[in-house]
């Protein structure tokens, strides 16, 4: 038998202890939810990371999980949640001045090709493909192969998707029966015979919800449905002839059907509704039929918030004379190109895009826009989505598989062309000129910008 000296004893001990001590460290991040994928032994403790996003789902969800994601890193994370305008200023304010002082943004899909050409994000790729930093378990095959497409450009991964969003038809189907009405309009023209009618028989309800404020992330969500089916266009032939053409024939009837809603059919105020209004509206049981979101089915038909919980179908959105346009919108999550925490931000960025964490998200809150086909796919979230006897996910379903990426032209002049078509189509609503003074006021604007950019 061996006796162990002082110094051997004090040495083992101390060996024990660092092995017990490693043990519980690779516990707790084991246990911590995505923890598979963290690194151990906390290499980045007491960094600090700082998050901008819209303040929707996915980010409300991942800030409450993330103390299990500090506990287990020792990585601070900064949650700087804003409105809708309020974040895209911020961004565009933070990214262009390159400051470092935010790292991880929330992508607007709107402003994604903006922000991509003018290198304000970090690439992506070195970061995913390397194995002592991304295991292989965080999986990127998982992403529907059209959601990650939208964050690369010329080869490069520059934001990973977090949100991916198309437009359904919410409709009341106690108000439907009142008025008399069978079932949900199939067409445009449909949608507006029906709003005449719910408007003359429950006049208590309004018959429609829509965004109906100017801007990129309001009127111009879900207008271009209306321009493509009535036959209009931004562009004479994207993305090979950039002449606007956004005062043709088509163009003038979308705007003239959609001003006719807003201005006859809507809520009170909804000539400057953004998604916000919409929810107050739809949870207190004020409007019959809205086009707008499915992800934001779990706040629309919330069982404990909404008044329209279990008296509300989901359809597919009404098509046009021109056909059925979808809605596609994917939000993605990036890490600044002059971020000072660039491995702390990744540590974050993979956590938060994991499979785990995007589940655990969708379980514990209303987040409905998954990227990943292991997260839609699992029971538990089908179970929870099971809105309207599972007339949500099957519309949601229809709509993303006939979706086109082009629904909004991914140029890096978007977001400033949406504002000038979105004020105008805001202007023929509130009556400050005709829709086709809108349009040809809309498409000169349209030509300033274009021409400074060198399009033509």
């Amino acid at each position: 038998m061996k006796l162990f000296t002082r110094r051997e004893a004090l040495l083992a001990g101390t060996a024990g202890a660092a092995m017990l001590a490693s043990t519980a460290s690779h516990n707790a991040v084991a246990q911590t939810v995505g923890g598979d994928l963290l690194r151990t032994g906390k290499p980045l403790a007491g960094k600090t990371v700082s998050f901008i996003s819209l303040n929707y789902t996915y980010s409300a969800g991942l800030k409450a999980l993330a103390p299990e994601f500090e506990k287990a890193t020792g990585i601070k994370v900064n949650f700087d949640l804003l409105g809708t305008l309020d974040n895209i200023q911020k961004q565009r304010l933070e990214l262009s001045a390159g400051s470092g002082g935010l790292d991880v943004y929330q992508i607007p899909p709107f402003n994604r090709a903006e922000y991509h050409r003018a290198g304000w994000l970090e690439p992506l790729n070195s970061y995913m493909d390397n194995p002592a930093l991304t295991p292989a378990a965080w999986d990127k095959s998982d992403f529907f192969p059209v959601s990650l497409e939208q964050g690369m450009s010329k080869g490069q991964q520059f934001d990973l998707p977090i949100f991916a969003a198309t437009i359904v038809l919410y409709w009341r189907k106690d108000v439907f029966e009142k008025a008399g009405l069978s079932g949900p309009p199939k067409t445009l023209d449909e949608m507006l015979a029906a709003a005449k009618i719910i408007k003359e028989k429950v006049p208590d309800i309004a018959p429609v919800g829509l965004r109906g404020a100017p801007g990129i992330e309001a009127n111009m969500w879900p207008f271009p449905i209306f321009l493509y089916s009535y036959g209009g266009n931004f562009f004479k032939d994207f993305p090979t002839d950039m002449h606007p053409v956004i005062d043709d024939k088509g163009s003038i009837e979308a705007v003239t059907v959609w001003s006719t809603l807003v201005k006859d059919y809507g809520f009170p105020g909804m000539v400057n509704a953004t998604h916000e209004e919409l929810i107050v509206n739809m949870q207190q049981g004020r409007v019959a039929m809205v086009l707008d979101g499915h992800p934001l089915a779990g706040v629309f038909l919330n069982k404990e918030k909404s008044k329209s919980y279990g008296k509300t179908g989901v359809a597919p959105i009404p098509s046009g004379p021109a056909g059925l346009f979808p809605a596609f919108s994917e939000h993605g999550i990036a890490i600044a190109k002059n971020s000072g925490n660039k491995e702390a931000a990744w540590e974050f960025v993979k956590w938060a895009t994991s499979k785990d964490v995007q589940l655990r998200i969708a379980i514990d809150g209303n987040y409905v826009a998954a990227t990943r086909r292991s997260v839609v796919s699992d029971p538990a979230y089908r179970a929870k989505y099971n809105f309207a006897d599972g007339e949500l996910l099957d519309a949601t379903q229809q709509m993303l598989e006939r979706r086109k990426p082009t629904y909004i032209p991914a140029i890096p002049e978007w977001s400033e062309l949406a504002d000038v078509i979105g004020n105008q189509v805001s202007r023929a609503t509130l009556g400050g000129s005709s829709p086709a003074e809108a349009m040809k006021a809309a498409a000169k604007g349209m030509d300033v910008i274009l021409r400074r950019a060198g399009y033509y």
